[in-house]
């Protein structure tokens, strides 16, 4: 179903989304370096954080691909 998808629902599963003082989605480490507040959304609010670290971790992402 399209809600299930919706950035809200989402979020109210225990998802967060975090963004940096100008609004911009932190999707890479290096976008939140040690020392930035950060604004995190949650189900019932928004926390705003001071980065203590910020360390990367490699993982594998398959890239999306659509079905026939």
């Amino acid at each position: 179903r399209l809600h299930d998808l919706s950035p809200l629902a989402v979020i109210a599963r225990g998802y967060a989304v975090a963004r940096t003082a100008d609004g911009t989605v932190v999707k890479h480490v290096g976008q939140a370096p040690s020392g930035s507040l950060i604004d995190v959304a949650v189900s019932d609010g928004e926390l705003t954080c001071r980065v203590e670290d910020a360390r990367r971790i490699d993982v594998s992402v398959e890239p999306w691909e659509e079905s026939a």
